[in-house]
C-alpha cells in the first residue's frame, strides 16, 4: 500500500513539473498558427488608410446606409420599401435592419444635428462609369471632414464622426472574416497552414475588399455572418459537433445573416450540405451493419436540420413574413430594382458569361462608386493570377485522383458546403448581372473565404510541398504592395480639387477670350492640350476662370463641340474641377485652372472641325447665363472657344472614279475626283467629289472653286466654299491625309445640253490669289475636268 503511494506521489510530483514547464513556453498552436497575427495587423492598418483615403459618402449606397442608421437612431421606425422614380430617394430602404440597428446603437452618442445628412448629390456624377474622366463624386463636398485624429486641430465631427465610427466597425467585422477564413482553411487542409495563411492573404490584401471594409454599409456584416455559417457547415460536415448545439449555432449565424442582406438568407443552402456528409456515411453504415437505437437517435440528422431551420426562420422570418404582408414583396426585390433604375431588359446568357469575365476587375479592385478603375497594369496582373490560382486547384483534384483512384468521401466532406457555396455565390452574380446588366465582382465577397481557399491550395499546387511557404510570403508581399498603391494611386487623385493660382499666376501664352457670364465669373482663357482629336477619344481641354465675388450657389459648366453641319459630336456638363470643387467654394480673385476631357461621339464624321463652345448655368434644368466679351458685346449664351481637328474612329481609304496628281501650289495634291451621277441633266444639284492629299501644313484657309464652263469659256455654274462644305478649313489638313471634299452644283434649269469643262482650285477669299498648278506646260491656276455632258432638262 506504502508503495503504491509513493508511485503516485512520483507521478503527481512529474506531472507537476511537465506542467509548469510547459506552462513556462508558449502554447504549440500559437507557434504554428502565427501567420495569422501579421496578417490580421496589416489589414487593420490597410483598412484605416482605405477609410481615411476615401472621402465621406463615396462608397457604394453609403449615404443610403447612413441615412437608414440615422432614422433608427432618431426612432422614425422602420422604413417602408418603396417603389420610386428616383432611384436616389430609394436608397437602402428595402435592406433588412439588423446593421442598422447596431449602426444606431454605436452611433447614438454622437451629436449629429437636427439637418439632414450633410451631403448634396452630384446630379453630373458619373456613377458606375470607370472610363468617366471625371466626376467621381457622388455628392458635393462643401464642407471640410476634418481628421480622425485625437488630437487633429480639426477631428472628425457630427455626421462625419459617425460615419467614420461606422467604418471602423466594417474593419472590425472583416478583420474577423480575415480570422474565419484562416480557421476554415485550417479546417479543410489541417496540415496545410501555408495554405490557411495564404487564405488569409488572399482575404486580407484584396484592394477591392479592403476598400468595402473601409465603408460604412451592411456588406462587411453579412460578409462575417456568412462566413461563420460557412465555417460552421465545414465543422459540422468533419463531425466536429455535439448533437443540436451545432444545428443551434448555425441556424443562428443564418438567421442574422438573413437579417442584414438578402445574401444572408441565400445562406440557408449551407444548413442541409453541413450535414449531407453525415448523413451519407450514416447511412452506409445502417446499410452495412444496423445500429442500436441509441445510437440511431444520434445520428438522425433530419431533426438537426429541421432545427437549424426553424432557429434561422425564427430569427430572421420575421422581417420577410412583414414585407410579404405590408407590401406583397417578401424579398424586396422591386424595391432593389427600383433603386438600380433596371428597366424589363434582361441580358442573354452569352452576354451574362461575357461580362462575368469583366467582373473580375471588380472583384480585385474598382472603387469609388465602382467608377475609379485600377491601372490596366494590375487587373492584368491579377486576373493571371485567378487564372494560376483556378488551374493550379484543378490540377491539384488530378493529382489526388490520379494518386488514389478516387476522391473519397470523408475528404470530400468538408469541402462540401464550401464547394456549394461558391458555386452558389457564382450563380448569384450571374442572376444579378443578368437582371441588372452590371457586373460587380464584389458580389463574390460572401465566399470570398472560400474562394481564396480554392485560390490558395492552386497556387501551393505548382510547386512542391516544399516551396509552399515560399509562394505564400510572395503572393502576400505582393498583395501588399499592390493594396498599399491603390489609396495613392488611385482614390485620393480621384477627389482631389484643382489647381489655383493668382492672377498674375497666369501663363501668359494662354489663348485670350476674356468673357464674362453674369457678375460673378469670368473666362480669362484656355489651353488645348492636344491638336487634334480621334472620334471615341477625349478632347482634353484647360480653361482658366476668376472668381469675381463670393457665390453662394453652385455654377455648373456645359462645354459641347460641334461637328459637321452643326451636329453635336461631344459634350460635359459639370461642376468646376469635375464636380470636385464647387463654386460655393470659390474666393474671390482666385483663378482657377480647370482641365475637361469631353467624350467625342465614335460615329461622329472625320475628318471635321469640332468646335468648341461653353456654357454656364445654375445647374440642372436651368437656362444659360448671358456671355458678355470684353468690349460688354452679348455674344450669347455661350461662348466659342477654338476649332480643333476631329478625325475618323478608322481610317478611310477612297478610290477616286478618275484618278489625277495635279500639285496647288506645292500645298495640296488633287489625286482625284467623281462625278455623281457622271451625266447630269439641267436643273440637277450634281455632286462633285474632289480627293485632296495636304503636301505642307497651311496656317490658311484656302477656298475650294468648282466652275462650270461651256465650250466657250463662259462661266454658267458655280460653288464656291471651304472645304466639306465648311466644316473641315484647311488650317485643320494633316500631311498625308486623304480627304473626301464635296460640293454640290445646282445646273440652271435652262442649261442647254452639250459639253462642258469643270475648273477646280484652291484660292484665298480676302486676296483672291490662287494656288498655281505646279509642273505644267501652260501656266495655270486651276485643273479643268471634262469634257462632261450634260442633258436637257
Amino acid at each position: 500500500m506504502n508503495r503504491t503511494n509513493e508511485t503516485r506521489g512520483e507521478r503527481r510530483h512529474v506531472e507537476a513539473r511537465e506542467h509548469s514547464q510547459l506552462r513556462d513556453q508558449p502554447p504549440t498552436s500559437m507557434r504554428r498558427h502565427w501567420a495569422i497575427v501579421p496578417i490580421l495587423m496589416a489589414f487593420v492598418v490597410l483598412g484605416s488608410i482605405y477609410k481615411d483615403a476615401t472621402p465621406v459618402f463615396e462608397t457604394p449606397g453609403e449615404p443610403w446606409h447612413y441615412a437608414y442608421v440615422r432614422r433608427l437612431a432618431d426612432r422614425r421606425g422602420l422604413p417602408r420599401p418603396k417603389v420610386s422614380e428616383d432611384p436616389w430617394q430609394q436608397g437602402k430602404l428595402h435592406e433588412p435592419p439588423l446593421y442598422y440597428a447596431l449602426g444606431a446603437l454605436l452611433t447614438a452618442g454622437i451629436d449629429t444635428g437636427a439637418a439632414d445628412a450633410p451631403y448634396e448629390r452630384n446630379p453630373y456624377a458619373a456613377l458606375g462609369d470607370p472610363h468617366s474622366s471625371g466626376n467621381k463624386n457622388a455628392v458635393l463636398h462643401l464642407v471640410g471632414e476634418g481628421s480622425g485624429l485625437a488630437g487633429s486641430d480639426s477631428p472628425y465631427r457630427g455626421d462625419f464622426q459617425a460615419v467614420h465610427r461606422l467604418r471602423w466597425f466594417s474593419i472590425a467585422c472583416s478583420a474577423l472574416t480575415v480570422f474565419l477564413t484562416y480557421c476554415l482553411a485550417v479546417g479543410v487542409a489541417p496540415r496545410r497552414r501555408s495554405i490557411a495563411a495564404g487564405a488569409a492573404a488572399l482575404v486580407a490584401l484584396n484592394p477591392q475588399f479592403q476598400f468595402v471594409s473601409a465603408s460604412a454599409n451592411n456588406d462587411a456584416l453579412a460578409i462575417l455572418l456568412v462566413t461563420l455559417a460557412l465555417w460552421l457547415a465545414t465543422h459540422i460536415s468533419r463531425g466536429k459537433w455535439r448533437p443540436y448545439r451545432g444545428a443551434i449555432a448555425l441556424g443562428v449565424s443564418v438567421g442574422l445573416a438573413s437579417l442584414t442582406q438578402l445574401v444572408g438568407l441565400v445562406s440557408v443552402i449551407l444548413i442541409p450540405c453541413a450535414f449531407w456528409g453525415r448523413w451519407r456515411r450514416t447511412w452506409s453504415e445502417m446499410q452495412s451493419k444496423p445500429l442500436p437505437k441509441e445510437e440511431q437517435d444520434r445520428e438522425d440528422l433530419v431533426r438537426p436540420v429541421l432545427l437549424a431551420l426553424a432557429v434561422a426562420g425564427a430569427i430572421g422570418g420575421w422581417w420577410y413574413a412583414r414585407n410579404a404582408i405590408l407590401y406583397r414583396d417578401a424579398l424586396g426585390i422591386r424595391a432593389v430594382f427600383a433603386a438600380l433604375d433596371t428597366g424589363q431588359t434582361r441580358l442573354p446568357l452569352q452576354k451574362v458569361l461575357s461580362l462575368l469575365w469583366e467582373a473580375s476587375c471588380s472583384y480585385w479592385g474598382l472603387f469609388g462608386w465602382m467608377n475609379i478603375p485600377a491601372p490596366d497594369a494590375f487587373y492584368a496582373l491579377v486576373r493571371i493570377m485567378s487564372a494560376l490560382g483556378a488551374i493550379g486547384t484543378l490540377l491539384a483534384l488530378a493529382w489526388v485522383y490520379w494518386r488514389r483512384g478516387r476522391l473519397t468521401l470523408q475528404r470530400q466532406r468538408p469541402g462540401l458546403p464550401l464547394a456549394s457555396w461558391v458555386l452558389t455565390m457564382v450563380a448569384w452574380l450571374a442572376w444579378w448581372t443578368r437582371m441588372t446588366g452590371r457586373p460587380q465582382g464584389q458580389l463574390l465577397f460572401p465566399a470570398i473565404s472560400g474562394i481564396s481557399l480554392l485560390l490558395s491550395m492552386g497556387f501551393t499546387a505548382w510547386l512542391p510541398r516544399c516551396y509552399s511557404d515560399t509562394i505564400v510570403f510572395c503572393l502576400s508581399a505582393l498583395l501588399l504592395a499592390l493594396s498599399l498603391m491603390m489609396p495613392y494611386r488611385c482614390i485620393i487623385p480621384s477627389y482631389e480639387p484643382p489647381k489655383r493660382i493668382a492672377l498674375e499666376e497666369v501663363p501668359a501664352d494662354i489663348h485670350d477670350l476674356n468673357v464674362s457670364f453674369g457678375d460673378a465669373l469670368f473666362l480669362l482663357g484656355y489651353e488645348l492640350l492636344q491638336d487634334g482629336v480621334k472620334a471615341g477619344d477625349p478632347l482634353r481641354l484647360r480653361l482658366y476662370w476668376l472668381g469675381r465675388k463670393l457665390m453662394h450657389e453652385d455654377y455648373a459648366f456645359h462645354l459641347y463641340v460641334l461637328g459637321r453641319q452643326g451636329s453635336r459630336i461631344g459634350r460635359l456638363d459639370t461642376y468646376p474641377g469635375l464636380g470636385s470643387y464647387p463654386t460655393r467654394l470659390w474666393l474671390p480673385g482666385d483663378v482657377l485652372c480647370d482641365d475637361y476631357a469631353i467624350a467625342i461621339d465614335e460615329s461622329a464624321m472625320g475628318p471635321t472641325a469640332g468646335s468648341v463652345r461653353v456654357g454656364v448655368s445654375s445647374g440642372p434644368g436651368t437656362e444659360m447665363l448671358p456671355a458678355v466679351d470684353a468690349q460688354g458685346v452679348p455674344i450669347g449664351q455661350d461662348c466659342p472657344i477654338t476649332q480643333v481637328r476631329v478625325a475618323p474612329a478608322e481610317e478611310v481609304l477612297y478610290e477616286p472614279q478618275t484618278h489625277l496628281r495635279v500639285n496647288l501650289g506645292r500645298k495640296a495634291m488633287l489625286t482625284g475626283y467623281a462625278l455623281v451621277p457622271k451625266t447630269p441633266s439641267a436643273g440637277d444639284n450634281w455632286e462633285i467629289n474632289l480627293y485632296w492629299q495636304p503636301l505642307v501644313r497651311m496656317s490658311k484657309d484656302y477656298t475650294v472653286f468648282v466652275h462650270l464652263v461651256n465650250d466657250a469659256g463662259e462661266l454658267v455654274a458655280q460653288v464656291d466654299e471651304q472645304p466639306i462644305g465648311g466644316d473641315y478649313p484647311t488650317h485643320l489638313w494633316e500631311l498625308e491625309e486623304q480627304i473626301k471634299d464635296t460640293h454640290v452644283l445646282s445646273l440652271p434649269i435652262d442649261l442647254p445640253p452639250g459639253k462642258y469643262s469643270l475648273q477646280v482650285g484652291l484660292y484665298l477669299l480676302d486676296a483672291g490669289e490662287r494656288l498655281p498648278v505646279v509642273d505644267t506646260d501652260q501656266p495655270a491656276t486651276s485643273v479643268t475636268l471634262g469634257p462632261v455632258p450634260i442633258l436637257a432638262r
